[in-house]
């Protein structure tokens, strides 16, 4: 089965700079449903999604993230993902009690545990609120209080995930260290 690396954080933490740079390093493709549509959303410093949006068809939420797992188990790949169940929760993008939330959760895990054979590695960015602010550069960001409480609830989730785990603060980590450090947690 294949390798699965699932990165989660807030916008701004660098996500995208790991992400393209491990998937270089190891020939592995990167995944994130329902990416934005850029252009369209440059005026208005909102996020949008073009027809999505149009059709009403909840983005960014919990639904696509077991629908990959479960694309996951049916094929030998190594993906990254870019972002999964995790934020929805984090987010509050996902209804319910958190007990519910935690049931989704371990289900999630075990789908992705299957597919990847155990060969997966949950992957927290951090970075301070005003490194996070400058590395966005007009795209989305949370007031300071905002940010503060997705970090808070970004601790609370790794704390509670039971897959392989790494937690990596970009604001005093280089990128180049960060990946060294991701791919020393993918031998243990």
């Amino acid at each position: 089965m294949g390798l699965i690396i699932i990165f989660e954080g807030a916008n701004g933490v660098g996500k995208t700079t790991y992400i393209e740079r491990l998937g270089e390093l190891l020939g592995v493709k990167s995944f994130r449903a329902f990416k934005e549509i850029k252009d369209s959303c440059k005026a208005s410093g909102t996020r949008c999604y073009g027809a999505m949006d149009e059709f009403g068809v909840p983005i960014n939420t919990h639904v696509e993230d077991f629908f990959i797992a479960d694309f996951l188990m049916g094929f030998d790949v190594d993906v990254i993902l870019d972002r999964s169940l995790p934020s929805a929760i984090v987010y509050g993008t996902l209804s319910g009690s958190e007990d519910r939330a935690m049931v989704m959760l371990r289900y999630w895990e075990k789908m992705l545990q299957k597919a990847s054979q155990n060969r997966i590695l949950y992957v927290w960015l951090k970075a301070s609120y005003d490194v996070a602010k400058q590395r966005t550069k007009g795209r989305w960001c949370p007031n300071k209080t905002e940010y503060n409480k997705l970090e808070y609830n970004y601790e609370k989730m790794f704390q509670q995930i039971k897959l392989p785990k790494v937690q990596i603060n970009t604001t005093a980590i280089k990128p180049s260290v960060g990946i060294k450090i991701i791919c020393q947690s993918l031998k243990k």
